[in-house]
């Protein structure tokens, strides 16, 4: 769940569909969502790649700071001027829905991200251990999930994704 500047997935996507009012997650935005902030991905895999200690392994590398996927979502919402947290349907009507909308893009050929594997994944009841990383690598993530969203916002407003 990489974010930061420059992140199609975790920004520009998710705040066209709030601006439109399309951001939808599944039962009320309970699920986990284990994001991490670029530059801490990126160390990471400079650590896994520059130490003798990562030759041969596969490590988990995310922020360490699990958070509601309402909570990740909110700031993108806010981001688009509207009040309140996203909307918010049960899980199977959300991959109803999902699946609908899924299939009228393969018909029409459009490329979205909205896929019942997204709302599968806005879903998750847990987070991952980073412990490996960290003993192996020593691996620490820096960035907090609010100062992340504010250079998050603030490359959004510099690329004129956000006024």
């Amino acid at each position: 769940d990489v974010y930061g500047p420059g992140s199609r997935a975790w920004l520009i996507e998710p705040l066209r569909m709030a601006k439109a009012g399309q951001l939808i997650l599944p039962d009320n935005g309970k699920a986990v969502f284990t994001p991490v902030f670029i530059e801490d991905l990126l160390d990471g895999i400079m650590l896994a790649a520059g130490l003798q200690e990562g030759a041969g392994q596969v490590f988990i590398l995310w922020g360490g700071e699990a958070v509601s996927c309402n909570e990740f979502f909110s700031h993108h919402w806010r981001w688009a001027g509207r009040a309140g947290s996203p909307r918010s349907l049960p899980l199977t009507a959300a991959l109803a829905l999902t699946k609908g909308v899924w299939k009228l893009n393969q018909l029409l050929k459009r490329h979205d991200e909205v896929t019942p594997d997204t709302m599968l994944m806005f879903s998750r009841k847990g987070g991952f251990s980073i412990e490996k990383a960290k003993r192996l690598l020593g691996y620490c993530p820096k960035t907090r999930l609010a100062e992340g969203m504010r250079e998050s916002e603030a490359w959004l407003k510099a690329s004129g994704e956000l006024d």
